[in-house]
């Protein structure tokens, strides 16, 4: 599990990329995105956010709370976006506070187990004795 945080401008992104199985042995990995910020320290009281994100996991959401989840799911690569949330009241929009993100993925797994595997014996009577040989 590769997990990171990354910090500017008041705003936090944080990220866990969680590798999950997927149809066909293939394989991805599942990124969720938290971005968390505090209520502004100046200015009129906040009614709520205006949260965006572009880039891999896109965002465009406004809400009440000081914090926001988004995720996607992923091969190896790197995702990566920016985003900004903007606290509102009825006089407007505040200045955004910024950040961006960058993840690398290496969602590469060892091979799963042999399927169909069998030992086969043959058994034939000699003297009264059963003598068995692997084929």
């Amino acid at each position: 599990m590769k997990t990171g945080k990354l910090v500017h401008a008041a705003l936090t992104l944080a990220f866990v990329a969680i590798l999950a199985s997927i149809p066909m042995m293939a394989q991805a990995a599942e990124v969720a995105l938290t971005l968390e910020w505090a209520a502004p320290a100046d200015g009129g009281p906040a009614d709520g956010y205006a949260v965006v994100c572009t880039g891999d996991i896109p965002v465009d959401e406004s809400t009440a709370a000081t914090s926001l989840t988004a995720s996607g799911e992923f091969d190896s690569g790197t995702v990566a976006g920016d985003c900004q949330v903007r606290a509102f009241n009825a006089a407007g929009f505040g200045p955004a506070a910024s950040a961006s993100y960058a993840l690398t993925l290496d969602v590469t797994v060892p091979p799963g187990a042999p399927t169909n595997f069998t030992i086969s014996f043959e058994c034939t009577v000699v003297d009264g004795v059963a003598v068995c040989e692997q084929v």
